[in-house]
């Protein structure tokens, strides 16, 4: 297909100062807004939780969205998961735990009042683990003695009855002291289920909201010892209280008692705490770097002294404008965002090598040029003999990408809008600002003719 004629010859290096300077202002604003604005680091590089969520019923991925949005989650991911006829979603949102240090503080100073430091071993919070704390206990020693004196019923207490103990329960184990004190001469499993409920009981005191589902997981007794994890109602259960509402069964069902019928299903919950996400963006980042290192060594070799300085140019012309872009206007930037951004790298010096080509081929050498000017109507015309390639190689990428920025969410739309960007400005670039550099460098440093 020839969408320009033959013979068109638009004066593409006459404009090159014009070019130049909107080049160099796009740069300077693109390292502006990253050094004032900065990113706006996604989940995966700023760390959160991941739900894998099952739906009874086909959902739509912008009501999963609204209803995140709705429960105070406007920061988040939301992304179909295997087989469709299952209805799964991954979710990702940017919070870990919704307790913070000062609460935590306030429990553990509590936690020691009510069970006694001699008893209280430990009390740990871990936020990379969400709302979660890992008790540890001292057991007494058991004991041989039958009528042991016991505060409690001897009888293990079902797991089931542990989240819904009576409000009288307290006034039976007494306060803190010798009450909250596992009775001495039980086995070490009693005094670990007794303490399973007086944890339970501490916490109701406290006014903390424990999950529905196995609110605390008892370890095995060993010397003379046993660890709690306590589990908060935190963020994935407002998620999934908030999914229920407004996706599931809403007020008919009950998720501590039959979740199956409520029409929502947290299949699987993951944490990414502050360390990894770090370690993940660090990773990212030195990705790219070893990609534009390897482009500049390839460049170095495919390429003249005239040539390859115009190549690298391009290169970081491309890549600063289209980072400089999702700084400027807070999209998130994340791992698909690395993905867009080498993408974009690929294709700059693809198209970058096309028109480089078509000028060597039709430039002829330095012993038959008159003078720079003649130089610079042989680059203009191979521009414009590449011209209708280059449109036409971009229309039909963008095609695409345009639909992907149209009809697609989340994380997949804003990899679609880096992509697009720089498309974009790689075809800019490989026009105005590859071609130009050599130019200038002929004009700085002229070639030696033979």
């Amino acid at each position: 297909m020839q969408w320009i004629k033959p013979g068109t010859n638009i004066d593409f290096v006459g404009a090159m100062k014009f070019w130049g300077l909107m080049s160099v202002i796009l740069i300077a604003l693109a390292y502006v807004g990253i050094a004032v604005r900065g990113f706006n680091w996604g989940i995966d590089f700023a760390g959160g939780t991941e739900l894998q969520i099952r739906f009874a019923k086909d959902v739509k991925t912008a009501d999963i969205r609204k209803t995140l949005e709705s429960v105070g989650f406007e920061k988040n991911e939301v992304q179909p998961y295997g087989d469709p006829t299952h209805h799964e979603y991954l979710v990702r949102i940017e919070r870990i735990t919704s307790l913070t240090e000062e609460r935590i503080d306030a429990l553990r100073t509590q936690a020691v009042a009510h069970f006694g430091a001699d008893k209280l071993r430990s009390f740990v919070f871990e936020p990379t683990e969400g709302d979660r704390v890992a008790m540890e206990f001292a057991l007494e020693p058991a004991a041989e003695v039958s009528g042991a004196p016991a505060s409690l019923p001897a009888g293990d207490a079902p797991e089931s009855q542990a989240a819904s103990l009576p409000a009288s329960l307290p006034a039976a184990l007494g306060g803190r002291g010798s009450e909250a004190d596992a009775p001495a001469g039980l086995s070490e499993e009693r005094q670990a289920n007794q303490l399973k409920e007086q944890v339970v009981v501490f916490f109701r005191g406290a006014g903390v909201e424990l999950r529905l589902r196995e609110p605390i997981m008892m370890g095995q007794p060993r010397n003379g010892r046993v660890e709690a994890l306590v589990y908060f109602k935190g963020v994935s259960d407002r998620i999934i209280a908030a999914m229920v509402k407004d996706l599931g069964k809403g007020a008919d069902c009950n998720l501590a008692t039959d979740p199956e019928r409520c029409g929502v299903d947290n299949r699987r919950t993951e944490y990414v705490d502050s360390n990894v996400s770090k370690e993940l963006r660090t990773d990212g980042l030195l990705a790219l770097l070893y990609a534009m290192i390897a482009m500049l060594v390839y460049i170095a070799i495919r390429f003249d002294f005239y040539s390859a300085p115009g190549a690298i140019v391009a290169i970081f012309h491309d890549v600063s404008i289209a980072a400089g872009f999702f700084a400027w206007t807070g999209l998130e930037f994340n791992l698909q965002t690395i993905a867009a951004l080498l993408t974009v790298l690929g294709y700059s010096i693809n198209d970058t090598i096309v028109v480089y080509d078509r000028v060597r081929e039709t430039t002829p050498g330095e012993d038959k040029l008159k003078d720079e000017k003649e130089r610079e109507r042989y680059v203009n015309r191979a521009i414009n003999d590449v011209l209708s390639r280059t449109i036409l190689t971009t229309v039909v990428t963008m095609l695409v990408v345009v639909a992907l920025v149209v009809f697609s969410t989340g994380s997949v739309k804003n990899f679609a809008i880096g992509i697009t960007v720089g498309f974009l400005v790689g075809t800019y670039s490989s026009i105005f600002v590859a071609s130009s550099t050599g130019i200038l460098l002929h004009r700085l440093v002229p070639a030696r003719k033979s």
